[in-house]
């Protein structure tokens, strides 16, 4: 290009890695019976226009920074560069221009409209701040042995010097990280790991109006439960409505393939570590919009329609088809179910697009149908207190390797909106719960005939379970008969089904407002970790729930 000086670089023999002003990162083989001439890799303007202003490495990672506000993370393995994910963006730095590694923590150097700004990724938040009158001038920025922090720069024609501690800030802060800075409204369990011998740890992934992912580490030893987030992934450019995770064949024992759905009609691929590499090892496998004002972007309109342009994904399911093939459902706002095709790291395609009714989309959910090969069962619902059964059929060489979605039937639940959305299948019985706006929990037992129909075998409703929306709402075990809801009147309850009715077993309060996501996950000796999410998050610990007559409840709120 016009402007390919370079600006960055770092050497990691036998590889050169080269930033230059037009945004670009380029990577060299030094070889001494070679001229260097050409890059063997090269990620054109992926820092934007304006410059990669600086580069550093961690084990086996690139990290880049540039002058678009973005900290980009790579994998360096092999004599190979494979650009990973967006490690940080936010709108506190409206340009890096230098990254300092201060120990476990990488501290990013930049401006904000007239102030230097120095921000601690670790802790979320700016350690110092120096008015200067902008970056458009000569500076630097080091720190000293005793972690002093020394700035320097040129103003008026004269060299102005600021010199503050950094020691309490960064040593000594009481000072906690936000888990999230808005509210959450999505969460889902990664998987579990023993760091010791009867100490479990699980990953859970949480996301919401903050447009970030985040994957914490939760602990619990005892009835103390504690919780550090491991990694942070940035990719969304409007909040995040909804998660799915699957364990693919191809991946090792501890990652999973996330897939993460929100405003915009933007859906994000991710391969996520449950384990501590998770922030080293975590890779955005593919970022894919409906629709862009991007002018190079104009032909997802085309390829796949949206009868709203500005449709925001619902709710998402992601399930592995065979090996490297996986299927993903969604549902968004503008009434249309899609069904979408992924080969590993490889496009997105479109396979079944259909618009449910005139109403918004909330959830859907998905099952394998044992009693048909390659078919698989949906559940949908919506703002119009409809649950609908689909019958989803993948392709074969008699359909010329068309998939075809097929209703089933549809079944008014609830007088509005369906916010809660389980299932359960048992003995070829599909059990589903679900709550609404409507403050009702229904549980229902149905089974798929030979001939494709939806025969309900029968209904159980508690008309008031809350005194609010239900948000909520899942099994605790294999068989059904213990169930959990939570609702917008902070109640967390826990149901105990029998073969008649559905009866209130405990509840309790939580310290959470505007609670709008639930999961649960058992461990070896049967307890259960519940974590709900709203304004914050908390995490109960049920005894041995499923065996004891009377449950007891431990909880610990933690953001």
């Amino acid at each position: 290009g016009r402007q390919r000086w370079a600006t960055a670089a770092i050497l990691l023999p036998p590889c050169l890695f080269v930033g230059d002003r037009s945004g670009s990162v380029h990577a060299f083989l030094l070889d001494d019976d070679q001229d260097m001439v050409e890059p063997f890799r090269t990620f054109q303007a992926i820092h934007g226009c304006n410059g990669v202003t600086d580069m550093k490495h961690t084990e086996d990672t690139l990290v880049t920074s540039g002058r678009d506000g973005r900290i980009l993370l790579f994998s360096v393995k092999n004599q190979e560069l494979r650009f990973l994910r967006t490690f940080w963006c936010l709108t506190s730095l409206e340009w890096i221009g230098q990254m300092v590694v201060e120990g476990k923590d990488l501290l990013l150097c930049g401006y904000h409209t007239s102030n230097f700004v120095v921000w601690n990724t670790t802790q979320q938040r700016a350690v110092l701040t120096v008015d200067c009158g902008g970056g458009h001038r000569s500076w630097d920025f080091a720190t000293t042995a005793s972690l002093e922090g020394i700035f320097v720069c040129l103003k008026m024609g004269k060299i102005m010097l600021h010199r503050s501690s950094l020691k309490d800030t960064l040593q000594s802060s009481c000072i906690r990280a936000p888990l999230h800075k808005k509210k959450i409204s999505a969460i889902c369990h990664l998987g579990n790991e023993e760091r010791s011998p009867g100490v479990p740890q699980a990953y859970i992934v949480t996301a919401g109006e903050d447009n970030i992912i985040t994957v914490s580490q939760v602990t619990q030893e005892k009835s103390n439960v504690t919780q550090k987030v491991v990694c942070r992934l940035h990719g969304h450019i409007s909040s995040v409505k909804a998660l799915a995770v699957c364990k693919a064949s191809n991946l090792e024992p501890s990652e999973r393939l996330l897939a993460s759905v929100g405003g915009r009609a933007q859906m994000i691929l991710w391969k996520v570590q449950a384990s501590k590499r998770c922030s080293s090892e975590s890779e955005e496998l593919l970022n894919h919009r409906l629709w862009s004002l991007d002018k190079g972007c104009q032909r997802h309109f085309k390829a796949f329609p949206a009868k709203d342009p500005l449709a925001r994904y619902m709710d998402v399911c992601v399930w592995e088809e065979e090996p490297l093939e996986f299927r993903i459902a969604t549902v968004a706002s503008d009434t249309y179910l899609r069904v979408f095709g992924y080969s590993w790291k490889e496009d997105l395609t479109l396979l079944v697009s259909i618009a449910v009714g005139e109403h918004c989309l909330f959830k859907v959910l998905r099952t394998e149908l044992v009693t048909r090969p390659k078919s698989s069962l949906l559940l949908t619902a919506g703002n119009d207190g409809m649950l609908r059964f689909w019958q989803l059929r993948g392709a074969d060489e008699e359909d010329e390797g068309r998939t075809e979605c097929r209703l089933l039937d549809t079944f008014r639940r609830h007088q509005s909106g369906i916010n809660a959305l389980d299932l359960l299948v048992h003995d070829n019985i599909f059990t589903v719960v679900s709550g609404g706006d409507d403050n009702s929990l229904i549980v229902t037992n149905s089974v798929i005939t030979e001939e494709g129909a939806v025969s309900e075998l029968d209904e159980m409703t508690v008309a008031n379970a809350h005194d609010a929306q239900i948000t909520g709402a899942l099994f605790l075990d294999a068989e059904g008969k213990w169930l959990m809801s939570v609702g917008i009147d902070q109640r967390l309850r826990t149901w105990h089904r029998s073969s008649s009715s559905v009866q209130e077993h405990c509840s309790r309060i939580s310290c959470v407002p505007d609670l709008a996501a639930l999961i649960c996950w058992k461990k070896p000796n049967g307890d259960i970790l519940v974590a709900i999410a709203g304004e914050g998050l908390e995490i109960t610990l049920h005894e041995n729930i499923l065996a004891a007559e009377q449950a007891t409840t431990a909880g610990q709120f933690i953001a």
